[in-house]
């Protein structure tokens, strides 16, 4: 599925993080035709765009539009907020002049219009409490780096660690004085040494569960060295209850590298793990193919054990003696090894069916 356009984006007018043009650069990197920007409307106390900086915006993607005009279009939008039950938002004919485009929801912190929106603006999150405490379900108590308060943004000079720990702090005791302390925190950021940092002062402050991630960490590639390097040091550290791998993929291949992250750091048990070695010029087989064959092969075979693919049948047996069985590659056949010894010699088309059959057949 490609993706033609975005139009929920937000920028340093509200609380995004680059400015539209940044945006945009993104966008055609990404083969998107179409960007909307849809900054929170002024009608928010803490993140909301200056009323003004509308009109700003639009003299700003005016000229954007001009400058990328073979490459992309982009549009002026506003996240209007909800302001009462009778419907009202922040919004008014003359911003209208200058939008292409209006989407609203409802947000915490938007200015309510009357007394009686004001007490249903608070009720919504007291109430939230009193379900949560009926039903024992914890609370979860998140602040992403993106959306971090302007006033703490200013107070430290930028989004830093020290602010994402306040923000998430400020929100704990809101909840506490409520009666509630069923919770689980979640500060997540980009940068990964500033979500590092943060996990560490939030540690020492917090005596909540932490559910601990690397938000918006890249594709398969980026998004898994991200994510290794941060929750690695995090988890290192006995910080952490729970985990979250954030791809721009297939959900299933987060789960994968959870899995994986917490296997490596001997947090977790079960599963095959399968170590390979790299190629050589001893390498006579195509053992790029064979360990993602192998990999793919075990990951629904229940055992505890660890499989080596190795490249030549020179040092294969040798370098293998680590693991429980492997296969090493030679020229139109292959050896099957446990633990560093040399079992049988078969046909390099057999290497594959043999090692799957003394792993189905594995005696504990």
């Amino acid at each position: 599925m490609k993706i033609l356009a975005d139009y929920h984006t937000h920028t340093i007018y509200s609380h995004g993080k680059g400015t539209i043009e940044d945006n945009v650069k993104v966008a055609i990197s990404k083969g998107i035709e179409t960007l909307g920007i849809s900054d929170h409307s002024y009608g928010h106390l803490t993140y909301g765009v200056k009323r003004d900086d509308i009109f700003k915006m639009r003299e700003e993607i005016d000229i954007l539009n001009e400058k990328y005009k073979n490459k992309i279009k982009i549009l002026l939008g506003v996240e209007s907020n909800i302001l009462d039950d009778k419907g009202n938002i922040d919004y008014d004919d003359k911003i209208g002049d200058v939008l292409d485009y209006v989407m609203a929801g409802y947000h915490f912190g938007s200015k309510p219009t009357n007394v009686k929106a004001l007490i249903n603006h608070a009720n919504n999150y007291v109430f939230k409490t009193e379900k949560a405490k009926e039903y024992n379900v914890p609370i979860r108590v998140g602040v992403n780096s993106g959306s971090l308060e302007k006033h703490l943004v200013e107070k430290y000079g930028g989004v830093t660690a020290e602010g994402i720990v306040e923000s998430a702090l400020d929100k704990v005791r809101m909840i506490e004085e409520m009666g509630y302390d069923n919770l689980v925190v979640s500060i997540k950021s980009s940068d990964v040494m500033m979500c590092v940092k943060a996990h560490e002062l939030i540690a020492e402050q917090c005596p909540y569960p932490l559910h601990v991630g690397i938000t918006e960490s890249g594709t398969i590639l980026s998004g898994n060295i991200k994510s290794s390097v941060g929750l690695g040091i995090i988890l290192y550290e006995g910080i952490g209850d729970t985990i979250r791998v954030s791809l721009t993929g297939d959900p299933l291949e987060e789960i994968k590298s959870a899995k994986l992250i917490l296997k490596t750091l001997g947090l977790r048990k079960g599963g095959i793990e399968v170590v390979s070695c790299p190629t050589c010029g001893r390498t006579k087989i195509d053992l790029i193919g064979l360990a993602n064959q192998v990999e793919n092969m075990v990951a629904d075979i229940p055992l505890d054990i660890k499989v080596a693919v190795m490249g030549c049948v020179v040092n294969g047996p040798g370098e293998a003696k680590e693991a429980d069985i492997g296969i090493a590659g030679g020229i139109g056949e292959g050896l099957l090894i446990k633990k560093g010894e040399i079992v049988k010699k078969v046909k390099e088309e057999e290497l594959l069916d043999t090692l799957r059959n003394e792993l189905l057949n594995w005696e504990k």
